[in-house]
């Protein structure tokens, strides 16, 4: 049997390798295991044509991440409103308010950490129904599919520390609280119109 020529090779391999670096992926949080169904979460989500209600913690006893498939379309140096709504634990917990984040993978480059990604962050916010809103930088590239990732936890007032995207370092009394992650492409901002006359 006939063996391709080297550089076929490398070219082929260079190509799967390629394919496989473009694949992205976003740190899983594996810390907010619920101490029980009365954990606090987040009840509902409303943005563009996102709008999912659900149990606060929907995963027990397992792992409270979710992520939901859900997605929408934005525009570049548009602002938005999101609607997110949190519960708290009633019995244990009955005065605890939650911290809230909103992060958006501006250049999809798999970390929430880049500036400007942290869209809402509110500490000690009063459980129900809270709106938050945010404005997609004018200047942004269009983005196609890339992770926004909502999450509500117990403020310090239940002795926790404040919310990051990967709970990392973890919080020291365990994450109470959720994650869910939605896919938003983000289109570029519109061009002004031409004066009459211009060119």
């Amino acid at each position: 049997m006939k063996r391709p020529p080297v550089a076929l090779l490398v070219c082929a391999l260079t190509g799967a390798g390629a394919s496989a670096a473009a694949a992205q992926s976003w740190c899983v949080p594996a810390t907010a295991i619920p101490y029980n169904r009365n954990m606090p979460g987040i009840t509902n989500v409303t943005l563009g044509t996102i709008n999912r209600s659900s149990m606060p913690i929907e995963n027990f006893p397992n792992n409270s991440y979710v992520n939901t498939g859900l997605q929408t379309e934005l525009k570049a140096g548009a602002t938005y409103t999101i609607g997110i709504g949190h519960s708290r634990d009633s019995v244990a917990f009955p005065r605890v308010r939650n911290n809230i984040r909103v992060w958006i993978d501006y250049d999809k480059n798999g970390s929430f950490a880049d500036p400007g990604e942290l869209v809402v962050s509110q500490d000690s916010v009063a459980v129900g129904a809270s709106s938050f809103t945010f404005t997609i930088p004018a200047t942004l590239a269009p983005v196609i599919d890339t992770r926004m990732r909502v999450t509500a936890k117990m403020s310090a007032e239940g002795g926790h520390s404040l919310p990051t995207a990967c709970d990392d370092p973890p919080d020291r009394i365990k994450y109470h609280g959720e994650f869910e992650d939605y896919t938003v492409s983000i289109a570029g901002a519109a061009k002004p119109a031409k004066p009459e006359g211009g060119v």
